[in-house]
């Protein structure tokens, strides 16, 4: 097995009534193990190593041992050679075969092909064991599952035991059998979680142990703050629009105690608190809604919008947006301008898409009329048939038909293209903080 030891033998005897002189046995290591210790010969970097001289009749031994470093299949060879007072002679030993096994559990998991998990999700978490050892039994006396606190298990596997903060087996795997173990949770809190599975068996004469961790996250598909202006500010005094508004985007839970409050130093706006009971699911909530002159050059209006709000389980959030209105620096409209060059340039070349459909569409119509107008001319020949009669309005209604698909894809990829670019330009808050009680 991997990282235990073992010990391994080689004797040369001489059985003639000279002695042998100059003995040299050479055993070859393979890198998957390691030699720890020798006695009677030496070692090197991959190879043991006996020299000495075998009288008539003596037996001289090397001794040396093993640790296994990987899995591996192979056999080991020594290779001598000696002087018998006449001649060099040389001779091979029996090949003593050698076999490292592999940790021979393996503990693996699925977590339904994603990782992250809004609040109160449900999902299936499968642990899956096997016993890649091909020769021997693998006996579990203690396979433990720890639930984190804060996982709510809805349904566990039916052949455990245990509690719902450790789920308990064992048993045995036969070589190469595998064993799963599927375990419905809920998510309560968001945060990031490790379930840890743990293992003691015993294959063979070796006791072992295994690990594996399985990481989750769960966030929260949180009510938002954002804002918009009525239109761009450019200079001192003018008039715009200023909205804000907090909106629940997720589709299945509501969220309560909801908080809002704001504190500003725009003239003639006073702070302002209010409490909602709730606020549903895809519901949004109008906070702000005023218009305000700008300020001077060397002033800036705030206004600063707070919102805690509760979920079910009692975890509580906050979001804020700190809203800055201000004549923007000469830097501040370098950007805009940029962003806007931007902005219309895709509506050009939107726009060219169109034109160029629309070029395509007439030269497709042009094309369609000519071949209506020769088939008409077809018609008036003596030879016409009624094959040809029936032929030619199908082409023609084919040509249009395709015509107004191409037309059709394009306005919607126009439209696809100017509601993204209206998502970028909105002012949408940091994601939510969160609070424990």
């Amino acid at each position: 097995m991997i990282d235990e030891e073992t010990t391994a033998e080689l004797t040369i005897e001489n059985t003639a009534d000279i002695a042998a002189e100059d003995v040299k046995a050479t055993i070859n290591i393979p890198s998957s193990i390691f030699v720890t210790e020798t006695e009677g010969c030496k070692k090197t970097f991959d190879s043991v190593i006996f020299n000495a001289d075998v009288n008539p009749r003596q037996v001289r031994k090397c001794i040396y041992k093993l640790k296994g470093l990987t899995a591996d299949n192979f056999g080991l060879t020594a290779n001598v050679t000696y002087f018998d007072g006449v001649e060099q002679k040389s001779a091979t030993s029996d090949t003593l075969n050698v076999k490292i096994y592999n940790h021979s559990l393996k503990i693996s998991s699925e977590l339904n092909n994603k990782s992250k998990f809004d609040i109160r999700e449900k999902f299936n978490l499968t642990i899956d064991i096997e016993n890649i050892n091909d020769q021997y039994d693998l006996y579990i006396s203690t396979f433990n599952i720890k639930i984190p606190e804060k996982l709510l298990v809805v349904k566990r596997p039916g052949d455990t035991t245990g509690t719902n903060r450790i789920i308990t087996w064992s048993g045995t795997l036969a070589p190469n059998e595998n064993k799963n173990f599927t375990i419905e949770l809920q998510t309560g809190v968001t945060g990031k979680y490790s379930i840890l599975t743990e293992a003691s068996y015993k294959i063979s004469k070796f006791s072992r142990t295994a690990k594996n961790t399985t990481t989750i996250e769960v966030y929260c598909d949180c009510p938002y703050l954002s804002h918009e202006f009525s239109m761009q500010i450019t200079e001192p005094g003018q008039r715009v629009g200023l909205k804000a508004f907090i909106t629940n985007s997720n589709l299945i839970h509501d969220f309560r105690n909801v908080q809002i409050k704001y504190a500003t130093n725009i003239p003639d706006i006073q702070d302002f608190s209010i409490v909602h009971s709730r606020i549903k699911p895809l519901e949004t909530i109008k906070i702000f809604d005023s218009s305000i002159i700008v300020p001077d050059l060397d002033e800036v209006y705030h206004l600063n919008i707070t919102s805690i709000y509760e979920f079910s389980t009692n975890e509580v959030f906050v979001v804020k947006d700190n809203i800055i209105i201000k004549v923007p620096s000469a830097e501040e409209e370098i950007k805009v301008e940029d962003k806007e060059k931007d902005v219309g340039q895709e509506e050009a070349e939107e726009q060219e898409e169109i034109e160029e459909v629309d070029l395509g569409t007439e030269k497709i119509e042009e094309e369609t009329n000519k071949s209506v107008e020769k088939d008409i001319g077809k018609e008036e020949t003596p030879v016409t048939t009624i094959a040809d009669d029936k032929e030619t309005p199908i082409k023609a209604y084919i040509s249009i038909a395709s015509t107004m698909g191409v037309i059709f894809l394009f306005i919607i990829l126009i439209m696809f293209k100017r509601r993204k670019a209206e998502e970028e330009r909105s002012n949408v808050v940091k994601p939510p903080q969160q609070i424990l009680r």
